[in-house]
Order: structure tokens, then C-alpha cells, then sequence
């Protein structure tokens, strides 16, 4: 999904920061600003759409951020981030997300190489600047239920849940009027099992089903 159409769709299914109710360590994915996730190819780091793959573990927004068991490490600016065994007080494997910036202790910063947008751009690191493709966005995790229920219109409450119990991963519902968005294939999405994954102030995601 291009970053216009996702632009359009938060602004229809909007989740202020302060209604969230998922708490920090539920953090699950990661996705760069074209809205692409945070993702491991065989060691290497890159962008991808949401396609089933494995969440972040145990991530709190510092701290290592671990997918199956490797953590993502960067050691010299300008070379591909990479995915390797964790080492307990490398400093090229602790992370800070803080407000759109993710940076290690070695001072450098996740950088989505050459701007680009779509699946399997490599992820480097880079000297901090703070430009567009430096900026990435938590995702928490609920289920649609317990967000649903937040939804002050009874009517558009019915529809959010109906869409969600029929819903596929990455489809966005909007929460002004319940109604889909966007269908199936977008890339700031969800995982199965009825859950809602939310940016804070981004776009609201189901998928199939509801807990």
C-alpha cells in the first residue's frame, strides 16, 4: 500500500495515543514510515508487508529487539543491519524506540536504504538525521473485542465488529463508522486471531475473527 493511501486511512481510523490500552511491553511489530514492517530474511534486515512472519519479542520500546530468537544488531554505519545470536551487553543489540527514532547504543540509527518504499529494501545503519526513512512506528497489540468496546456509537461498535470477525490480516476498519477501509494486503496489519494492532495515533488493523 502506498504511504498516500495509508495517509487516507489513518485519518479514517484514527487511535489517539492517550486510548490505548495495550501496555508498552505488547509491542509486536515494527514498521518503517512508508509503512512497511521491520523484518528477518535470513539474517539479513529488510522491509516486508505483513505476511504471517514471526512477531517482536519482549520488546518494551529499549532493549534488544529479538524475532525467533536473533536480535537485531548494527555495528558499522552505512552496512545492512543484520539478525544475529543475542550477546547480553552488546551495544550493537540495544535499542531505543523513542518517538519515531530507532537508534542502538552505538549511537546509530535503523535507516531504510535510499529512501525507498515496498518489500525487501535493506535496512542499514546510518548516522542519526532524523530523515523520513529514519522513522519507525511501534504496534501494540489487543483484541478487537476489548477495543471495540471503546467505540461510543452503538451502530458503528456493531459494524467494527462484524468487519472483524469476517476480516482479513491487514485490513483496516475505520472506527468512525466501522465500515473496511482498506481490504486485506495493507501493510501496517495484524496477526491472526482476532486481534487489533494499533500505532497510537495510526491506523487501526484487524484480523479474521473475534475473541
Amino acid at each position: 500500500m502506498k504511504a498516500s493511501m495509508l495517509r487516507s486511512a489513518a485519518a479514517a481510523a484514527f487511535l489517539a495515543l492517550a486510548g490505548l490500552s495495550a501496555q508498552a511491553a505488547d509491542i509486536v511489530y515494527i514498521s518503517s514510515a512508508s509503512g512497511y514492517l521491520l523484518h528477518n530474511t535470513g539474517g539479513a534486515a529488510v522491509t516486508a508487508p505483513w505476511n504471517g512472519q514471526a512477531v517482536v519479542q519482549g520488546f518494551s520500546g529499549y532493549g534488544a529487539i529479538r524475532i525467533n530468537g536473533q536480535c537485531l544488531t548494527g555495528r558499522t554505519s552505512g552496512q545492512p543491519l543484520r539478525w544475529e545470536a543475542c550477546h547480553g551487553g552488546d551495544k550493537s543489540q540495544v535499542w531505543a524506540l523513542s518517538g519515531r527514532k530507532l537508534n542502538n547504543e552505538l549511537g546509530l540509527c535503523a535507516d531504510v536504504e535510499g529512501n525507498r518504499s515496498g518489500a525487501g529494501v535493506r535496512v542499514l545503519a546510518w548516522s542519526c538525521s532524523g530523515a523520513s526513512n529514519q522513522q519507525w512506528k511501534a504496534h501494540h497489540r489487543e483484541t478487537a473485542q476489548s477495543y471495540a468496546m471503546r467505540i461510543n456509537d452503538p451502530a458503528a461498535r456493531a459494524e467494527f465488529i462484524r468487519n472483524a470477525q469476517a476480516a482479513s490480516p491487514g485490513t483496516i476498519i475505520s472506527i468512525a463508522t466501522g465500515r473496511v477501509v482498506a481490504p486485506g494486503g495493507a501493510n501496517v496489519v495484524a496477526p491472526g486471531g482476532a486481534n487489533v494492532v494499533s500505532a497510537g495515533g495510526g491506523n487501526v488493523v484487524a484480523a479474521g475473527g473475534l475473541n
